[in-house]
């Protein structure tokens, strides 16, 4: 594998190119004339062994070895593309941004270049066109063997001289390319980006065409035999109409100039004076036997002065009245009877005593409560620790939620046996099941392992955290005490990358399979 070198950046790295195989090291570099393929000189050195000895035989003659080129492909299989920007039928896309398409090959827009790269440059052997209804039309022939489109309007196509500039690799994370590719193969994708400037509130159709002129010939069924070069599929030179083939196609519309680019360009920065958004609040007499906290400090709002700064504030005025403050919230009831006017005693009271008592005796009234105002939806509590099976052995909250519950809803981080056998001790209770969380990869609940078991008994399975960045739930439980100072290796939680492509294939294949089949 060969890639061009690149500097530390982001979470996101990108490569202009991207090559693998024997294709890393055969051809000439890209440059104004390509050959039809690119061809590599091959020798083997023949050992034979005979009764345990090794003796030397003659070498075969060199070689000359031609890889497939544009002209041999004459179509893609649609399950390389992973996802298109925009996606197809999309009515309101900003006109401000590319249209492109996604390959989950990273070095799927150069498989069949006949040509090495030269410095960042290689151009693809696809190229994405976007094009208006008016621009070009669909002829009335069978596909042979590709569909096919007849552009009417030569300007409406990018030059190909710079194809290089409108595909890349992208690698999520800040890991080796080629250990990435190896361990989390889904982190790595290409993509192939038109530069065409869409006009707003306009239909368009995006085709992913050849990007070689013999490509473009062979796609159209015409004879390549006779040609040896792989020239560009059109030039400034080209005349309409310019018949091409198409390996893919999506249509989309495009939004109004109003999107939030458009926006946010007519605004103008305005620097507030210092005091908008901020108040002093006086804190020399709090009361309840607290000590003055010294001069007003400035109280912040939502919203403040991008030149506002803290008040200071230090000193013994600030100690003494943080001490009385930290003493007065950890009251308890034992204390001293609670004051009307002060209710940290009683707040203090319930997270450290009766918390389980006074849930046990507000949660029947929240049931009562959302059925008197005739809800909708159907209720639920979820369970998540101790025995179920057995109300005897369960807690007097658990008894309340599985009695009150229209669905059953559970927690449950175990492995898939602990998994299963939770679903049993809730099965009897005769209602739909829905597990509300589930999968810790490090400890043994994945979605290759959970979600068949769940599918097999019909039970509903929620994932609580979904792309990376959103909620940090690709951390374990015990970063709250512990932080890390890097993403881990195997994620905690979460099915995205910020990007939308998965942390695992297998993962979205696993969810993609279970979702096709039926449902036993």
């Amino acid at each position: 594998m060969t890639t061009p070198t690149t500097s530390p950046g982001g979470r996101f790295h990108f490569h202009p190119w991207l090559r693998r195989g024997i294709g890393a090291d055969a051809g000439q570099p890209d440059g104004a004339s390509l050959p039809d393929r690119s061809a590599l000189d091959v020798t083997l050195d023949v050992t034979a062994v005979v009764g345990g000895a090794a003796q030397s035989e003659p070498s075969p003659p060199q070689m000359t070895v031609h890889l497939y080129g544009p002209g041999d492909i004459i179509g893609i299989d649609p399950r390389h593309v992973i996802r298109t920007e925009p996606r197809d039928q999309t009515v309101n896309f900003e006109p401000n941004y590319l249209a492109g398409i996604e390959f989950d090959y990273p070095d799927f827009p150069w498989l069949f270049t006949p040509a090495l790269p030269n410095g960042s440059r290689l151009r693809p052997f696809v190229t994405l066109i976007v094009l208006k209804a008016s621009e070009y039309t669909t002829p009335n022939v069978p596909p042979n063997p590709l569909p096919a489109i007849d552009v009417q309007d030569i300007s409406a196509l990018q030059p190909l001289d710079d194809a290089w500039n409108w595909a890349h690799t992208q690698v999520s994370g800040d890991g080796d390319l080629t250990a990435t590719i190896s361990s989390n193969p889904a982190a790595v994708i290409s993509r192939v980006l038109c530069p065409r400037r869409l006009d707003p509130e306009t239909s368009y159709t995006a085709f992913l065409v050849p990007a070689f002129e013999i490509g473009r010939q062979a796609g159209l069924g015409m004879d390549v035999s006779g040609l040896h070069s792989s020239d560009p599929a059109w030039t400034s030179d080209t005349t309409a109409p310019l018949r091409l083939p198409v390996y893919y196609q999506f249509s989309f519309g495009t939004s109004d100039a109003g999107d939030f680019e458009s926006l946010v360009r007519k605004l103008t920065p305005t620097i507030l004076p210092a005091d908008v958004g901020s108040a002093p609040m006086a804190v020399d007499q709090p009361g309840a036997g607290i000590p003055s906290a010294g001069g007003p400090l400035g109280l912040q709002g939502a919203l403040c002065s991008a030149s506002a700064s803290p008040t200071p504030w230090s000193g013994p005025d600030q100690q003494a009245f943080q001490t009385a403050m930290a003493g007065l919230v950890n009251l308890t009831a034992a204390a001293g009877p609670d004051d009307p006017d002060n209710p940290a005693p009683q707040y203090a009271r319930v997270e450290r005593g009766d918390k389980l008592e006074r849930v046990a005796d507000l949660l029947p009234q929240v049931f009562t409560w959302a059925r008197a105002a005739d809800a909708r939806q159907p209720l639920t509590s979820g369970v998540w620790d101790g025995e179920w099976a057995d109300a005897s052995s369960r807690t007097t909250i658990q008894n309340i939620q599985l009695a009150n519950s229209d669905v059953i809803s559970f927690h449950s981080y175990a492995g898939p046996s602990t998994f299963e056998s939770r679903i049993g001790e809730l099965t009897p209770h005769g209602r739909p099941i829905l597990c509300t969380e589930y999968m810790a990869r490090t400890q043994g609940s994945t979605i290759e392992s959970i979600l068949p078991i769940a599918k097999r008994h019909n039970v509903g399975a929620i994932n609580w955290g979904l792309v990376a960045g959103k909620t940090q739930t690709y951390f374990p439980w015990d970063s709250w005490k512990h932080p890390y100072s890097a993403v881990p290796k195997v994620w905690f939680h979460d099915l995205l990358r910020p990007d939308g492509t998965a942390f695992q294939g297998i993962e979205s294949q696993t969810i993609r399979n279970l979702g096709a089949s039926t449902a036993g």
